[in-house]
């Protein structure tokens, strides 16, 4: 509904900003207590706000023709770098508490969404 005129890259930047803020709320919560789970459903939205204008400027871009392997290969990428970052979470876990996790997953995800940001900036300016 946001995006339903054109594609907004900054829904995705905000999605990002908003990611990274959730992440340091968990760092900051027990995870018995109830507000962690509002916070990780708040992380999984703001994960869906970051990645749908991503992937719809994609499919944008691509011509006609190309649209179907772009599609493919955007899948194929969100699958392989899904496996990648479970044995990322697995390798920190093994090393570093929970809450700490968090704080990294924060960290990663505000660098996302300061290089969308850029990014949308330099396909806003080469269209």
């Amino acid at each position: 509904m946001i995006c339903r005129r054109h594609i907004r890259m900054n829904v995705s930047v905000a999605g990002g900003v908003l990611m990274a803020a959730s992440c340091a709320a968990l760092a900051a919560v027990s995870m018995a207590s109830p507000v962690f789970n509002a916070l990780l459903m708040a992380a999984g939205i703001s994960a869906a706000l970051f990645l749908v204008p991503l992937n719809a400027f994609f499919q944008d871009r691509a011509d006609n023709d190309k649209r179907g392997d772009m599609i493919a290969a955007g899948n194929l990428v969100d699958c392989a770098l899904g496996l990648l970052a479970v044995g990322f979470q697995y390798a920190m876990m093994l090393v570093i508490p929970p809450s700490w996790q968090f704080v990294v997953m924060g960290i990663l995800s505000l660098f996302m969404a300061w290089a969308v940001f850029r990014f949308s900036r330099a396909a806003s300016g080469s269209r």
